[in-house]
């Protein structure tokens, strides 16, 4: 289908005009519906908030006639006489009998004439009920708490009822309470009413003429929940949860208000809340949207249903005219296929005067033109077809020298891997095979190039009769350079540390600040001075290559924890205990062995107590990248430093794995070397 759309221009001209109609139609009618749904809105909107306060005018309206039927109750002469004499007589005396019946008959009369005067009950100051509409109650405690409304006769005084949901009727109820007084204003009981609250919920359900779906409810805050007070929902189970939804949590929060929203059914509506201060109540007035946007949604489909058959109409108007144009211009795709299918002789119909008839005119120039041309390049290619066989000849010799070229260039590169790969192991050669193990110690050491040949290095071997060395170093630049570099500061190192002949000369070399007893025949500060007379070496003989070496060589005796050392210009070795404290930090004490020569090296001391750990690295673990150039840094490496590990051996796996996993997918970029001495 889609391909019979490309190649028919009349399938092309109504689509894109079918297309055109359907996203005009469709624009208008969202248009419509957007701006109609916003006036509906508002109009809804203003609706609701009459309803809410209407009916929040009749619910105070209500609560001031109760109030004031309460307080007419207590007005009347004898209802007060025979109060106090129930009240204060002993209860068996005639005198108190006779005035319990007469206040029987009188409070059963009452609903008759304030039918929201529910129940009626009087109360001693005990809370006893002396006297009640409901027989069944007197005699016995009824606690008056804060459920109840309390108020005088005192009309200034603002009274807020307390709603509650009743524990036997399970609906809302209300309680008003007044103090009865004697004749001296001395207070001897209290009369309580309950309220029915029919004629409330009467007013809350009664419809607001906005439409079958609309529903106002009264929503009561009782501790921390919201309970549905009044409304269209009578089931007791569903009256007393809690309910919550956008607009109840904003009335909550003493906020009135609008809105699209879900109500506590979680159906989507349109409502208007307000918090009544006075009473504590929430008034809630909702539409569902469906019903509220229907005219909105009407129009919208009115004007679908309208534009749709419209475009319809004109749609075969198109057809009709687009198959007019396009019959001449098939005439010539026509004629045009046949000229692509080798028929030169084929010409197009000129069926009008306009441009698609000079294109017509234009097109049979055009193919006798290419008759022409043609017999003209068949000739050509002959001699053609003669060159390009002589050419091919030549290419398939050159072909073959290529071939003969890259089997000598792939034996090149063979040869030149296999050359550094055996660089590469006589390099490891130069890593101590085996650590020196030591009583009471533990030594540990990672290595890891960046390439097949390296320029760090580390080194650990017995000097002196009791002492051992150790070296940590990482040549300049990368490579096999490097790596030539690397054997040649290792054998200086090993071969200087070995000459006895050097040992009265460390005064003329070395600037040692560590206090010493007297020197022995060879001490370690006599070994020590191998790094002066490497560095001197290097930069006499090789100086013009411009290469040096950070270099670490420290000599330690095992019995004493006493380390004697010489950094020159090497990443700073730290010294930390079995709790992660670091205790020492062994900085750089000379330059860069090789850089320039009789340099002075200083020679520093320091000690390992039990537990101890000795850690050395190269700038390759601090200078780690990951794949997005971020380096390790000296702070995760102080991170890992300073945390409390068992040993140096489990310290170095943790800190190789966390710079491998920094790194992940990149490349990396130097050599990483570490070395670890503990004493235990």
């Amino acid at each position: 289908m889609f391909n019979l759309f490309k190649k028919s221009l009349l399938h092309q001209l109504v689509g894109y005009f079918s297309l055109l109609s359907i996203v005009s139609v469709v624009l208008v009618a969202v248009s419509a519906n957007v701006r109609s749904r916003e006036a509906l809105k508002h109009s809804v909107i203003e609706r609701l908030n009459v309803a809410t306060a209407i009916k929040e005018s009749q619910l105070n309206q209500w609560i001031v006639n109760q109030r004031r039927d309460v307080i007419w109750l207590t007005q009347f002469p004898d209802f007060l006489v025979n109060s106090e004499i129930a009240l204060m007589k002993d209860r068996e005396s005639l005198e108190s009998k006779a005035s319990i019946d007469a206040l029987r008959k009188f409070m059963a009369n009452i609903p008759s004439i304030k039918p929201n005067l529910f129940q009626i009950s009087i109360l001693n100051n005990n809370g006893i009920t002396i006297v009640s509409t409901d027989k069944q109650q007197e005699g016995k405690y009824q606690p008056l708490g804060n459920t109840t409304t309390y108020f005088t006769r005192d009309q200034s005084r603002i009274i807020i009822p307390n709603f509650y949901i009743s524990p036997i009727s399970g609906k809302a109820a209300m309680t008003f309470a007044a103090p009865l007084s004697n004749r001296s204003g001395t207070s001897i009981g209290v009369v309580a009413v309950d309220l029915n609250l029919q004629e409330v919920d009467d007013i809350i359900r009664l419809s607001s003429g906005l439409g079958t779906s609309s529903e106002t409810y009264l929503v009561g805050r009782l501790t921390s929940e919201n309970i549905l007070l009044s409304g269209a929902v009578t089931d007791k189970k569903e009256i007393a949860k809690d309910i919550k939804s956008e607009g109840i949590t904003a009335a909550a929060l003493s906020k009135d208000g609008e809105g699209l929203y879900r109500n506590y059914k979680n159906e989507p509506v349109l409502g208007s809340f307000l918090w009544i201060d006075n009473l504590n109540l929430i008034l809630m007035a909702e539409i569902s949207q469906s019903e509220a946007f229907e005219p909105a949604n009407r129009l919208a489909r009115d004007i679908l249903l309208i534009g749709f058959s419209s475009a319809g109409i004109l749609l075969t108007a198109v057809y009709v005219i687009a198959r007019r144009i396009s019959q001449p211009i098939l005439a010539i795709a026509d004629a045009a296929n046949q000229v692509s299918a080798g028929n030169l002789n084929s010409q197009a119909p000129v069926l009008t005067e306009d441009e698609i008839g000079v294109l017509a005119i234009a097109f049979n120039q055009m193919t006798a033109q290419l008759k022409s041309d043609g017999e003209q390049l068949l000739d050509y290619s002959r001699t053609l077809e003669q060159k390009v066989e002589q050419r091919t000849h030549e290419l398939n010799q050159a072909k073959e020298q290529a071939e003969e070229a890259n089997k000598l260039i792939s034996a090149l590169l063979d040869k030149m891997a296999n050359e550094l790969e055996k660089g590469r192991q006589m390099q490891l050669n130069f890593l101590p095979s085996e650590l020196i193990q030591l009583p009471n110690w533990e030594i540990s050491a990672f290595f890891k190039p960046a390439r097949q040949v390296a320029g760090d290095f580390y080194d650990v071997f017995p000097v002196l009769e009791k002492h051992v060395g150790l070296v940590i170093a990482d040549v300049c630049d990368k490579g096999v350079g490097a790596a030539l570099f690397m054997a040649l500061f290792r054998s200086l190192i090993r071969i200087f540390s070995s000459q006895t002949a050097m040992r009265h000369c460390h005064q003329n070399t070395l600037d040692s600040s560590a206090k010493f007893d007297e020197l022995p025949e060879l001490t370690p500060t006599n070994v020590l001075e191998a790094v002066a007379l490497t560095n001197n070496y290097v930069a006499e003989y090789h100086g013009d290559l411009g290469m040096f070496a950070t270099l670490f060589f420290g000599v330690l005796d095992p019995e004493t924890g006493v380390l004697y050392y010489i950094s020159g210009g090497h990443e700073p070795l730290f010294i930390i205990n079995s709790e992660g404290q670091i205790q020492q930090k062994l900085n750089s004490t000379g330059p860069a062995v090789g850089m320039m020569p009789n340099m002075k090296f200083k020679v520093e001391q320091a000690h390992l107590n039990s537990g101890d750990i000795l850690v050395g690295y190269t700038d390759g673990v601090v200078e780690a990248r990951a794949t997005g150039g971020e380096f390790f840094t000296d702070q995760r490496l102080l991170n890992i430093l300073t945390k409390s590990v068992p040993s140096v051996n489990q310290l170095l796996n943790e800190i190789t794995e966390n710079v491998i996993n920094h790194i992940g997918e990149a490349d990396q970029f130097d050599d990483i070397t570490l070395i670890g001495v503990q004493r235990r």
